[in-house]
């Protein structure tokens, strides 16, 4: 019996996807539906549920990939034509500099079910709530493509997202108005705490807040970007795994400590990861680490062992059945890759090199840092171009001061409400400001050393694979000689120590 099935449906799970993006219609169903029966013969003969549970994998992942793609060309029948009737319930709404951002669902074009969402780019806020109907008319247009290699890819981060086209400008022509309220309460509170974050911090500082904070990059400008980038360190402007550390398990961990028990504690945290999810749009590393820490929290309700792998591997499979393309999005791969390496790779190469953990912090944050650069090296030059390596030494003092800022931009970002005074919102806000301008001089600093910064040029998917084969491979080398060599070799040396 396997003890870890996760992972081998996974495996087959991608395989499956992978196959029907590249190869679609009925025949490669039916060629990759076949792969899956050899499998379960296989597995059959051979009394084995590593090809059994490869082939669950391969059925549900192609099926998926299938109908996903069969949505996207759906929908590309109706872009780029004349302008036509939608009618879609409202799922988001966000206000932008300049213009108004509405995401619906539940599509009927020309009265015809369309799968996936449309964004809709409005002049002016339109009179409904979440969950309402509303009909337009406009023309449905696809997404840039990035006009340089290395750009910002705003088609595949939509796609990552589940919405598949752009409506600019339409004619709003009817709304019927629907509610659904904590939808809308939350997206309430998000909208005051950003309003509160502008109002108490300095203009220059309070668009990378509003980012930390609530996971909304509307209002931050080139320039910012570029500087975090260029320093390694633009994984602190999206809400990835320490938010839901600082939240959920913070408020788990301080009820246990104050005496509640398993259960109390664990709803009381439920509904903070949940909230938070909602309110900073659910992007793929801030869904991927709330539905880990949900694992992590119903493990110990229930007094089980939690497992990293397999609760990577089900927040993986989730996201993926949900939106395929996601495993196309930059953000899905860079936030499941650096928790591959420094959850799962870390530990076997502390375990493999007999290395004990927490005597030096300093020295476990270093080797951490530089193993999650070597395993997301290839996908920033996929994707972007470059890779900065001044990252791996910022994020020694970058990471442990989010344990203070993400805190502060909380509290202050709650001074709309009567628990939070005003006088105590702008302490936390100036407190806040003193780190941003830490991040602000690191970045600096490291824009003016050179070679800090690698740009590589265009890499292709071969490169991408076989440069993760080559790691694959000297992991199994590494293994398979140490478990005949408890001693490691003089040239590793370093590597540890």
């Amino acid at each position: 019996m396997n003890k870890r099935p996760l992972p081998c449906v996974l495996a087959g799970f991608v395989l499956g996807e992978v196959w029907m993006w590249q190869f679609h219609g009925t025949a490669a169903l039916a060629a990759l539906y076949l792969a899956a029966i050899i499998c379960l013969i296989t597995g059959a003969f051979r009394k084995s549920s590593l090809f059994v549970l490869l082939a669950i994998g391969i059925i549900i992942g192609g099926y998926r990939g299938g109908v996903w793609y069969q949505n996207k060309e759906c929908m590309s029948y109706w872009k780029n034509k004349v302008e036509c009737s939608i009618q879609g319930k409202i799922d988001e709404m966000n206000q932008n500099e300049f213009t108004y951002s509405i995401v619906i669902s539940n599509l009927k074009i020309e009265g015809n079910p369309q799968k996936g969402k449309l964004l809709l780019y409005l002049k002016e806020k339109p009179e409904c709530r979440i969950r309402s109907r509303i009909l337009i008319k406009g023309r449905i247009e696809d997404f840039e493509l990035p006009t340089n290699p290395g750009g910002f890819n705003q088609r595949a981060y939509r796609e990552g997202k589940g919405i598949l086209g752009l409506v600019r400008n339409p004619e709003v022509m009817e709304i019927r108005l629907g509610s659904f309220l904590l939808k809308d309460g939350i997206y309430s509170i998000r909208d005051m705490s950003s309003d509160s974050i502008r109002k108490y911090m300095r203009e220059d500082l309070s668009a990378i807040g509003i980012a930390m904070a609530l996971g909304d990059k509307d209002y931050l400008e080139d320039e910012q970007k570029d500087l975090y980038e260029f320093a390694g360190i633009s994984h602190v402007l999206a809400v990835s795994g320490l938010h839901m550390s600082l939240l959920g398990a913070a408020a788990y961990k301080i009820l246990r400590k104050c005496g509640f028990g398993y259960p109390v504690s664990v709803c009381s945290a439920v509904p903070c990861i949940v909230i938070y999810a909602v309110m900073t749009g659910m992007s793929s590393s801030c869904l991927r680490a709330a539905i880990m820490l949900l694992i992590y929290l119903f493990a110990e309700l229930k007094g089980y062992y939690y497992d990293l792998p397999s609760a990577l591997s089900l927040a993986a499979i989730w996201l993926l059945y949900e939106i395929p393309a996601r495993m196309f999005d930059s953000g899905f791969l860079l936030s499941f890759g650096a928790m591959v390496s420094v959850g799962m790779i870390c530990p076997f190469l502390f375990r493999l090199f007999q290395y004990k953990t927490g005597v030096h912090k300093i020295r476990d944050g270093f080797l951490s840092g530089m193993m999650i650069t070597l395993c997301t090296v290839p996908l920033s030059l996929y994707f972007f171009y470059g890779f900065s390596l001044a990252g791996v030494l910022l994020n020694l003092i970058v990471i442990p001061l989010m344990s203070f800022l993400v805190p502060l931009l909380f509290i202050g970002g709650m001074g709309w409400t009567v628990i939070i005074p005003d006088i105590a919102a702008q302490l936390c806000f100036r407190l806040a400001e003193i780190l941003l301008d830490i991040y602000t001089c690191l970045c600096k600093l490291a824009e003016r050393i050179p070679l800090l910064y690698v740009q590589s040029g265009y890499r292709n998917l071969r490169f991408l694979i076989s440069y993760y084969i080559f790691i694959s491979i000297l992991l199994i080398i590494l293994f398979y000689i140490f478990k005949k060599k408890k001693h490691g070799f003089c040239i590793m040396m370093p590597i540890v120590f």
